[in-house]
């Protein structure tokens, strides 16, 4: 073969592969683009079929790191927590596990009693109030010494959700509250302004120390607590009382006069 019929085929082949390729190439990039619209398309969709408590889930997580970019996550409270057992660490005693709520009234609450329907008793003696008692999962109070502690470590908000039997709901919340320790019975020191509309029943409370069956220490010329068969911080005796039995001794006088059907009482970090 001579060297210009060699020349003239390698000039051919050439041309060929140039529109070849950039043929190819074009397809190529066709098929990316594509491939991007769907994953654009795939995740439209994810986000139209998501369920709700995908969405609660995703916006906890973006609290939760938000919070922690702005350092206000911690390890001695529910802040940035799921609703789920935790354990927390609070100065003066051991880590121990507490139930975190965030479905009730916003998210970091740490939930200090919950009555649901009745399986707990709650007449019980000093010593087990101090100590706490019941399934955090159900039923519980989580103690005086361990509410004292979490109460004094930082200022903290109160905020007290209600059910009755026709399942109507109402919530009573104190802008701060804390209890003394077992020295001084676990006596009510902080319990701040009032608002929500279930009617302010713990004022009636305020500054009153915590009385039980075999240690009374409430105002009146009888054992509340006794007579109640429940420990709580009764005054002459009670406005409100979420210890008491639960078919016939429940009860948050300023909504109603007949007893309750769900109650949970929570605290969480004051807001700086």
């Amino acid at each position: 073969m001579s060297r210009n019929l060699i020349a003239f085929a390698f000039l051919w082949l050439s041309a060929l592969c140039v529109v070849h390729c950039e043929s190819l190439e074009g397809r190529i990039s066709a098929l990316e683009t594509q491939l991007e619209n769907k994953d654009e398309l795939i995740a439209m969709l994810r986000i139209k079929t998501i369920s709700e408590q995908e969405k609660i889930e995703q916006l906890e997580k973006r609290l939760s790191e938000f919070m922690l970019q702005n350092n206000k996550c911690q390890f001695s409270s529910c802040l940035c927590k799921s609703t789920d057992l935790h354990e927390i660490k609070v100065p003066g005693t051991e880590p121990f596990q507490v139930s975190c709520d965030s479905t009730l009234a916003g998210s970091g609450w740490t939930v200090v009693l919950r009555r649901i329907n009745g399986n707990v008793n709650f007449n019980r003696n000093w010593r087990e109030y101090q100590q706490g008692f019941g399934d955090l999962r159900g039923e519980f109070f989580i103690g005086l010494d361990k509410l004292h502690l979490i109460t004094k470590s930082q200022p903290y908000e109160l905020y007290i959700y209600l059910q009755n039997l026709n399942n109507e709901t109402r919530f009573a919340r104190y802008d701060s509250f804390a209890i003394a320790d077992d020295d001084a019975s676990f006596e009510i020191t902080s319990l701040g302004a009032y608002s929500g509309n279930a009617g302010d029943a713990m004022v009636h409370h305020k500054n009153m120390k915590f009385s039980t069956f075999d240690l009374d220490n409430d105002n009146s010329n009888r054992n509340c607590a006794d007579e109640n068969s429940s420990g709580w911080w009764f005054n002459n005796c009670y406005h409100c009382n979420l210890n008491g039995p639960y078919n016939s001794g429940f009860y948050w006088y300023p909504w109603q006069k007949s007893v309750l059907k769900f109650a949970q009482v929570m605290i969480r970090p004051k807001a700086h």
